[in-house]
């Protein structure tokens, strides 16, 4: 793999999904995101590099190039340089690395399709520096060993999502951590909804984006974006209508010809983009029953669909098939 680029103008990355879902896209009611699954086999162990990051604090101490930051679960980690070599489980941090003009140093991410380029394609002189359908996917079965094959500077993995889904215990955490690179994501602010018993902050996606602006020593062109979506969202709310005009909102996921529902109001960056537009929620006397990261949701057939009768129908993923559905002519 090439090295990275030089980092470029943050005029490249003024529109992420998380712009765009929240004004054009919610009006067209068209937002899709990929959910995928495929395992590839894993890298054997290999001889290590000198990591570029550590979870000793003292390092930043002894460097004044080092940059120590903060993220819950992961508690301190202190970055020597910007990693070169990075590896993702969710696509938000494919997007946020996209986002600061970072994402030629991705090395491998966790599931095939998982990252929507849709909007990308729409902007005007943006050229995306990796391929992401080509980067290894290592989601399903994801192991220690591929993580020693990939020799990641980086991993933007939320640990906790490893322990609690029963394959990796803390001990296989901090082997991986202290013998080839840190852990530094947050998985569950998505939703706000960590099940585990262990002390867990939430962010916002703009708090996510300076964390690792910081990392990648990009914290000017985190500012601009944020600056970008700030004016775009007063230019939204300026033309909305009155609540009472909107129409409601359905959030969906088919699945094998089912539907798992998403509520707007649920706390989390998940769909804080329709809660800062104003978007009525469809699901509202559901939302206990709807969509969480913990595992509760439930699940709707296209009667019980109909009868919750949305007015716009919202699919987040493409995986099964591309679904919109006229209520109406049901």
């Amino acid at each position: 793999m090439t090295e990275p680029r030089p980092p470029s103008s943050p005029r490249r990355r003024v529109a992420l999904r998380w712009l765009l879902l929240g004004g054009a896209l919610l009006l067209s009611g068209a937002a899709l995101v990929v959910l995928a699954w495929t395992a590839p086999d894993a890298p054997p162990p290999a001889t290590l590099p000198a990591p570029a990051a550590s979870a000793a604090p003292t390092r930043c101490q002894d460097d004044p190039q080092a940059v120590r930051v903060e993220l819950s679960p992961v508690g301190a980690v202190c970055f020597a340089q910007a990693p070169l070599r990075a590896v993702t489980l969710d696509a938000t941090y494919n997007d946020i690395l996209t986002a600061l003009d970072q994402e030629e140093r991705l090395i491998a991410t966790g599931f095939e399709g998982n990252h929507f380029e849709g909007f990308y394609a729409q902007l005007p002189d943006l050229s995306v520096g990796v391929d992401f359908a080509r980067l290894p996917a290592i989601g399903a079965g994801l192991d220690k060993e591929t993580l020693y094959g990939l020799r990641a500077d980086v991993h933007h993995i939320d640990p906790e999502r490893l322990v609690l889904g029963g394959r990796w215990t803390r001990q296989d955490v901090a082997e991986i951590a202290q013998n080839v690179a840190p852990f530094f994501a947050n998985r569950y602010s998505r939703e706000r909804s960590y099940p585990g018993d262990q002390p867990y902050a939430y962010y916002t996606t703009w708090e996510l984006h300076a964390k690792l602006a910081r990392v990648y020593r990009r914290a000017e062109t985190a500012d601009a974006l944020e600056a970008i979506w700030q004016q775009l969202l007063r230019d939204i709310t300026a033309r909305l209508p009155p609540e009472a005009e909107r129409p409601r909102v359905g959030l969906i996921i088919p699945n094998r010809g089912r539907f798992t529902p998403f509520s707007l109001g649920r706390e989390g960056y998940g769909t804080a983009h329709y809660r800062a537009v104003g978007a009525r929620d469809a699901f509202a006397s559901i939302q206990a029953l709807t969509y969480a990261d913990a595992g509760r949701s439930a699940s709707l057939d296209l009667e019980g669909l109909a009868a919750l009768d949305p007015d716009v129908i919202i699919s987040r993923s493409r995986y099964i098939h591309r679904i919109m559905i006229d209520i109406k002519g049901l």
